[in-house]
Protein backbone atom coordinates (compact mmCIF):
# COMPACT_ATOMS: atom_id res chain seq x y z
CA UNK A 1 0.00 0.00 0.00
CA UNK A 2 1.58 2.96 -1.67
CA UNK A 3 0.07 5.34 1.48
CA UNK A 4 -2.75 6.91 3.22
CA UNK A 5 -4.30 10.38 2.32
CA UNK A 6 -6.31 12.60 4.34
CA UNK A 7 -9.48 14.32 2.74
CA UNK A 8 -12.20 15.77 5.22
CA UNK A 9 -14.53 15.53 2.31
CA UNK A 10 -14.60 12.12 1.84
CA UNK A 11 -17.88 9.82 2.32
CA UNK A 12 -18.92 6.14 1.10
CA UNK A 13 -20.84 7.44 -1.80
CA UNK A 14 -17.92 8.31 -3.81
CA UNK A 15 -16.85 5.95 -6.13
CA UNK A 16 -14.25 8.60 -7.44
CA UNK A 17 -12.63 11.50 -5.60
CA UNK A 18 -9.82 14.16 -6.21
CA UNK A 19 -6.32 15.33 -3.96
CA UNK A 20 -5.22 18.40 -4.11
CA UNK A 21 -3.54 21.09 -2.62
CA UNK A 22 -0.67 19.66 -0.11
CA UNK A 23 -2.01 16.04 0.02
CA UNK A 24 -1.61 15.88 -3.96
CA UNK A 25 1.73 17.34 -3.61
CA UNK A 26 2.72 14.91 -1.44
CA UNK A 27 1.33 11.93 -3.55
CA UNK A 28 3.08 13.28 -6.60
CA UNK A 29 5.99 15.38 -5.73
CA UNK A 30 7.52 13.18 -2.55
CA UNK A 31 5.88 9.63 -3.21
CA UNK A 32 5.78 10.09 -6.70
CA UNK A 33 2.78 7.43 -6.88
CA UNK A 34 1.99 5.90 -10.75
CA UNK A 35 -0.63 5.18 -12.13
CA UNK A 36 -2.39 1.69 -10.90
CA UNK A 37 -0.45 2.62 -7.31
CA UNK A 38 -3.18 1.00 -4.31
CA UNK A 39 -3.65 4.15 -1.77
CA UNK A 40 -6.26 4.61 1.13
CA UNK A 41 -7.93 8.06 2.09
CA UNK A 42 -9.67 9.03 5.37
CA UNK A 43 -11.88 11.87 6.42
CA UNK A 44 -10.14 11.59 9.64
CA UNK A 45 -13.57 10.71 11.01
CA UNK A 46 -13.56 7.01 11.23
CA UNK A 47 -13.82 6.34 7.03
CA UNK A 48 -11.54 5.10 4.83
CA UNK A 49 -11.30 3.98 1.29
CA UNK A 50 -9.51 2.00 -0.68
CA UNK A 51 -8.75 2.32 -4.47
CA UNK A 52 -6.61 3.19 -7.55
CA UNK A 53 -4.79 5.95 -8.54
CA UNK A 54 -6.25 6.92 -12.39
CA UNK A 55 -4.84 10.21 -13.05
CA UNK A 56 -1.86 12.45 -11.64
CA UNK A 57 -0.50 16.06 -12.15
CA UNK A 58 2.31 17.87 -10.86
CA UNK A 59 1.06 21.65 -11.92
CA UNK A 60 -1.34 22.50 -10.54
CA UNK A 61 -0.67 19.49 -8.30
CA UNK A 62 -3.90 16.98 -8.33
CA UNK A 63 -4.20 12.72 -7.75
CA UNK A 64 -7.16 10.99 -9.06
CA UNK A 65 -8.80 8.04 -7.46
CA UNK A 66 -10.90 5.50 -8.04
CA UNK A 67 -12.52 3.66 -4.70
CA UNK A 68 -13.12 0.37 -4.95
CA UNK A 69 -14.59 -0.26 -1.26
CA UNK A 70 -14.56 1.38 2.00
CA UNK A 71 -14.31 0.33 5.55
CA UNK A 72 -15.88 2.06 8.78
CA UNK A 73 -13.77 2.07 11.95
CA UNK A 74 -15.62 1.83 15.16
CA UNK A 75 -13.77 3.75 18.16
CA UNK A 76 -13.61 1.67 20.78
CA UNK A 77 -12.45 4.16 23.19
CA UNK A 78 -11.92 7.73 23.57
CA UNK A 79 -8.28 9.30 25.14
CA UNK A 80 -8.16 12.67 26.39
CA UNK A 81 -5.00 13.69 26.85
CA UNK A 82 -5.05 17.16 28.52
CA UNK A 83 -0.80 18.08 29.34
CA UNK A 84 0.88 20.64 29.95
CA UNK A 85 2.93 21.88 27.55
CA UNK A 86 7.13 20.47 27.18
CA UNK A 87 9.44 22.86 25.52
CA UNK A 88 9.95 23.48 21.86
CA UNK A 89 10.36 20.74 19.42
CA UNK A 90 9.46 18.62 22.27
CA UNK A 91 5.75 19.28 21.89
CA UNK A 92 5.81 17.59 17.91
CA UNK A 93 7.55 14.83 19.77
CA UNK A 94 4.80 14.38 22.26
CA UNK A 95 1.50 15.00 19.63
CA UNK A 96 2.93 12.57 17.05
CA UNK A 97 3.96 10.03 19.38
CA UNK A 98 0.76 9.93 21.46
CA UNK A 99 -1.20 10.23 18.18
CA UNK A 100 0.36 7.06 17.08
CA UNK A 101 -0.64 5.41 20.40
CA UNK A 102 -4.29 6.51 20.42
CA UNK A 103 -4.89 9.94 22.11
CA UNK A 104 -8.19 11.04 20.37
CA UNK A 105 -7.93 14.29 21.80
CA UNK A 106 -5.13 17.04 23.32
CA UNK A 107 -6.11 19.73 25.40
CA UNK A 108 -3.06 21.77 26.61
CA UNK A 109 -3.03 23.17 30.56
CA UNK A 110 -1.75 25.90 31.70
CA UNK A 111 -0.13 24.89 35.20
CA UNK A 112 1.57 26.81 37.75
CA UNK A 113 4.79 24.89 37.08
CA UNK A 114 4.54 25.46 33.39
CA UNK A 115 7.17 26.58 31.29
CA UNK A 116 5.99 27.06 28.28
CA UNK A 117 2.55 28.34 26.59
CA UNK A 118 0.60 28.02 23.52
CA UNK A 119 2.30 30.55 21.06
CA UNK A 120 0.43 31.83 17.98
CA UNK A 121 -0.90 29.30 15.28
CA UNK A 122 0.38 26.72 17.69
CA UNK A 123 -3.25 25.16 17.51
CA UNK A 124 -3.06 25.03 13.54
CA UNK A 125 0.56 23.21 13.94
CA UNK A 126 -0.32 20.51 16.33
CA UNK A 127 -2.99 19.62 14.32
CA UNK A 128 -1.07 18.95 11.28
CA UNK A 129 1.42 17.24 13.22
CA UNK A 130 -1.83 15.01 14.70
CA UNK A 131 -2.81 14.75 10.86
CA UNK A 132 0.38 13.87 9.80
CA UNK A 133 1.01 10.90 12.32
CA UNK A 134 -2.63 9.47 11.92
CA UNK A 135 -1.57 8.73 8.35
CA UNK A 136 1.72 7.09 8.93
CA UNK A 137 0.18 5.30 11.77
CA UNK A 138 -2.53 4.86 9.53
CA UNK A 139 -5.84 5.38 11.95
CA UNK A 140 -9.01 6.89 10.49
CA UNK A 141 -9.43 9.17 13.74
CA UNK A 142 -8.06 12.65 13.78
CA UNK A 143 -7.13 14.06 17.24
CA UNK A 144 -9.22 16.87 18.21
CA UNK A 145 -6.77 20.19 19.34
CA UNK A 146 -8.69 21.66 22.33
CA UNK A 147 -7.67 25.50 22.78
CA UNK A 148 -5.34 25.95 26.09
CA UNK A 149 -7.40 25.99 29.70
CA UNK A 150 -6.25 26.31 33.25
CA UNK A 151 -6.60 22.80 34.89
CA UNK A 152 -9.84 24.15 37.06
CA UNK A 153 -11.68 24.94 34.06
CA UNK A 154 -10.62 21.58 32.13
CA UNK A 155 -11.79 19.42 35.37
CA UNK A 156 -15.43 21.42 35.86
CA UNK A 157 -16.00 20.75 31.90
CA UNK A 158 -15.38 17.14 32.50
CA UNK A 159 -18.74 15.03 32.73
CA UNK A 160 -18.98 12.67 35.62
CA UNK A 161 -19.15 9.94 33.65
CA UNK A 162 -15.68 9.90 32.62
CA UNK A 163 -12.90 8.19 33.87
CA UNK A 164 -9.92 10.35 34.90
CA UNK A 165 -6.08 9.38 35.49
CA UNK A 166 -3.82 11.63 36.54
CA UNK A 167 0.37 10.39 36.12
CA UNK A 168 1.96 10.39 39.34
CA UNK A 169 5.23 8.70 40.79
CA UNK A 170 2.48 8.32 43.83
CA UNK A 171 0.30 5.93 41.69
CA UNK A 172 -0.59 2.54 41.05
CA UNK A 173 0.28 0.58 37.93
CA UNK A 174 -1.98 -0.22 35.06
CA UNK A 175 -2.23 -3.67 36.52
CA UNK A 176 -4.03 -2.81 39.42
CA UNK A 177 -6.75 -1.11 37.47
CA UNK A 178 -9.77 -3.52 35.42
CA UNK A 179 -9.54 -2.56 31.99
CA UNK A 180 -12.14 -0.06 30.69
CA UNK A 181 -14.81 -0.47 28.85
CA UNK A 182 -14.79 -0.08 25.52
CA UNK A 183 -17.12 3.50 25.52
CA UNK A 184 -15.80 4.74 27.98
CA UNK A 185 -13.62 8.77 27.98
CA UNK A 186 -10.76 8.61 29.66
CA UNK A 187 -8.96 11.82 30.58
CA UNK A 188 -5.29 11.42 31.02
CA UNK A 189 -3.53 14.33 33.35
CA UNK A 190 -0.20 15.03 32.81
CA UNK A 191 1.56 18.03 34.87
CA UNK A 192 4.93 19.39 33.81
CA UNK A 193 8.37 19.32 34.34
CA UNK A 194 8.58 19.43 38.69
CA UNK A 195 4.94 17.86 38.97
CA UNK A 196 1.41 19.56 39.94
CA UNK A 197 1.65 21.75 42.91
CA UNK A 198 -0.50 21.05 46.06
CA UNK A 199 -3.28 23.45 45.40
CA UNK A 200 -3.89 21.44 41.90
CA UNK A 201 -3.39 18.05 42.88
CA UNK A 202 -6.37 19.01 45.75
CA UNK A 203 -8.74 19.87 42.61
CA UNK A 204 -7.69 16.93 40.91
CA UNK A 205 -8.61 14.60 43.33
CA UNK A 206 -11.49 16.16 44.30
CA UNK A 207 -12.45 15.13 40.80
CA UNK A 208 -12.05 11.65 41.10
CA UNK A 209 -8.82 11.26 39.69
CA UNK A 210 -7.30 7.86 39.95
CA UNK A 211 -3.48 8.38 40.23
CA UNK A 212 -1.22 5.83 37.50
CA UNK A 213 1.98 5.24 38.20
CA UNK A 214 4.37 5.37 34.81
CA UNK A 215 7.26 3.49 36.80
CA UNK A 216 10.28 5.29 39.43
CA UNK A 217 11.81 7.31 36.85
CA UNK A 218 11.57 10.74 36.64
CA UNK A 219 9.95 11.59 33.09
CA UNK A 220 9.72 14.35 30.56
CA UNK A 221 6.04 15.75 30.43
CA UNK A 222 6.08 13.97 26.47
CA UNK A 223 7.68 10.58 27.60
CA UNK A 224 5.15 10.92 30.32
CA UNK A 225 2.16 11.95 28.09
CA UNK A 226 2.76 8.69 25.59
CA UNK A 227 3.91 5.90 28.00
CA UNK A 228 0.24 6.89 29.82
CA UNK A 229 -1.65 7.03 26.40
CA UNK A 230 -0.09 3.78 25.16
CA UNK A 231 -1.14 2.10 28.61
CA UNK A 232 -4.54 3.04 28.70
CA UNK A 233 -5.04 2.26 25.07
CA UNK A 234 -3.00 -1.21 25.46
CA UNK A 235 -3.59 -2.38 29.16
CA UNK A 236 -1.28 -4.99 29.73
Amino acid sequence: MAGMFYLDTLDDQQSAVVLTGDEARHAVAVRRLKLGEEVTVTNGRGLTGFGKVTASSVRPPQLSIVISRYETETRSMYIHLASALPKGDRQRVMLDMATQAGMDCFTPLMCQRAVSKEGKHAAEKWQRICLEAMKQSRRSWAPVVKPATNLKDFLDSVSSTTQIFVASQNGKTIRHFPAADADTEVVLLVGPEGGFTDTEMTLIQKAGAIELSLGQAVLRTETAAVLATAMIAMPF
